[in-house]
């Protein structure tokens, strides 16, 4: 639901700036004993502009942002290595 709400709203007040950055919706899965230091280290990245905890599938929904499509790839590919999961997706 919140990541519904979430989009609604980019469409409602940010359609100009949507065009202009490249926008990605991380949707990450962590323990939850680590989930506050996660979060942390999230928002200490270039690049991600927001951090939200979640319930459910879920646990963390990050919005990363960037001017191209390759800079876009390099924050979420660079950076998941950071936490690597055991899981395959």
């Amino acid at each position: 639901m919140f990541a519904w709400n979430y989009l609604q709203k980019l469409k409602r007040n940010n359609f100009k700036t949507l065009k202009q950055k490249k926008r990605s919706l991380l949707l990450i899965n962590t323990s939850p004993a680590y989930s506050l230091k996660v979060i942390a280290d999230l928002k200490k990245i270039e690049g991600v502009s927001e951090v939200y905890p979640l319930r459910g599938m879920y646990d963390i929904i990050a919005v990363a942002e960037a001017e191209s499509f390759e800079k876009l790839k390099e924050i979420v590919f660079n950076e998941s290595k950071i936490y690597p999961t055991s899981e395959p997706l």
